[in-house]
């Protein structure tokens, strides 16, 4: 037990918060999102059948997960600097374009968020190669099939997400080796969205920080067909202006 005379003494002493430390997440996609564009072209699938609608036949795999890269690395820009001039052909897309329900969830996790207790201001980036990217008018053709399949059943949302701001369980976590682990003790869902990016940069700040196990790889890709086919029976409302 500290000396209650060494202790009188330090009270003169005031303590005093650090201004914030910012630090980059890391959101390129991980191997996992493209189980979810499979399980996505399944659905497509299943819901035309005979490839009655041809835009559905000719719609692959990789076209979607294009199209989920794009756009996390468009909800990437809106959040960091919405007026740059290799996002503003896209920017009008933003409020508009057509999301799967699950891949909305994912970008709402994406943002700036302040973990106010350890004074960190988390920020997400995505250094992605063109050759990654939909064009605009890709993009539009992608999102139109999925409206166009929303009369079937199909799940998805109108738009994304306004706000700037991320969830911190997510932008917290780090996915380093197949592992998903953080320092915040937060949602097991959070460790689990956070699976679908790479977020592999264990950095100075918080980098010794992570202990806490949220998931395995493993465990996740088990997860994603169960998920996506439970997110069927709730359609979402469209996203608000």
């Amino acid at each position: 037990m500290i000396n209650s005379s060494l202790m009188s003494a330090a009270e003169d002493f005031k303590k005093a918060r650090e201004s914030y430390v910012t630090t980059t997440v890391d959101v390129t996609p991980s191997e996992l999102l493209m189980e979810v564009a499979r399980c996505v072209k399944s659905e497509c699938d299943r819901l035309v059948p005979y490839a009655e609608y041809k835009p559905v036949a000719s719609l692959s795999v990789e076209d979607i997960h294009k199209y989920f890269s794009t756009l996390t690395w468009m909800r990437c820009q809106h959040v960091q600097d919405a007026t740059s001039k290799i996002y503003l052909a896209y920017r009008n897309l933003y409020k508009i374009v057509e999301v799967p329900t699950f891949i909305y969830q994912l970008m709402i996790s994406i943002g700036e968020v302040l973990d106010s207790d350890y004074a960190i201001r988390f920020q997400p980036v995505y250094s992605v190669d063109s050759k990654e990217l939909l064009s605009v008018e890709q993009m539009k053709q992608v999102s139109d099939v999925f409206l166009d399949l929303r009369s079937l059943g199909f799940s998805s949302v109108t738009g994304m997400p306004n706000d700037r701001e991320g969830e911190l369980g997510f932008m917290a976590c780090c996915h380093v080796k197949g592992v998903v682990t953080s320092y915040k003790d937060s949602h097991p869902v959070y460790g689990f969205l956070a699976a679908f990016f790479k977020q592999q940069e264990l950095n100075e700040i918080t980098g010794l920080m992570s202990r806490i196990i949220y998931g395995y790889d493993s465990d996740y890709i088990l997860a994603v067909r169960g998920i996506l086919s439970s997110l069927k029976a709730h359609q979402p409302a469209a996203n608000p202006d």
